[in-house]
Parts: structure tokens; C-alpha cells; sequence
């Protein structure tokens, strides 16, 4: 269903939280992840998202760089401090 961000969100968490899966899945599913909880309001968990496909490792770079971008619009002005 188009829209249903709550949907999808259970569904990339389901994802990630699969037993043995390969870096390069679960950044594939936390940046998007990211995006929705960012969309939503949800600033902190968006971060926390972008900062876990950061410190993947064998995360394939581009995803890497878009966490990065990202992450350093989603920081707030309180001197960079996350919530």
C-alpha cells in the first residue's frame, strides 16, 4: 500500500533484524528506514539509523556517503548534540 510508512518501517526493521544478515542488506534497509522515522519527526532515530550504516562494515560506499549527507543535515543546532 503507497503510503503506509508505518508499514514500511516494520518491514525494514523486520529486515535488519534478520539472524546473519550482510552488512551491505542492512544498510540497504536502515537508510531508508532513516529517511521514513526522519519524515515522521523522528530525528533521533534517524540519526541512529544513518550512524549504523556509517560504522557497517563492507557497507557499500554510496549508501555510506548518502547516511553521511544525511546525518549531517539531520544534526541539530544545539552545538551538534543529538537529542
Amino acid at each position: 500500500m503507497r503510503g503506509d510508512r508505518e508499514g514500511a518501517i516494520a518491514d525494514y526493521t523486520a529486515a535488519i533484524e534478520l539472524p546473519n544478515a550482510p552488512a551491505p542488506f542492512v544498510a540497504v534497509a536502515r537508510l531508508p528506514r532513516g529517511n521514513l522515522r526522519d519524515e515522521r519527526g523522528d530525528r533521533t532515530g534517524a540519526s541512529a539509523d544513518y550512524t549504523a550504516v556509517i560504522e557497517l562494515p563492507n557497507a557499500h560506499a554510496e549508501v555510506v556517503a548518502v547516511a553521511r549527507t544525511r546525518l549531517s543535515k539531520n544534526l541539530p543546532t544545539n552545538g551538534g548534540h543529538l537529542d
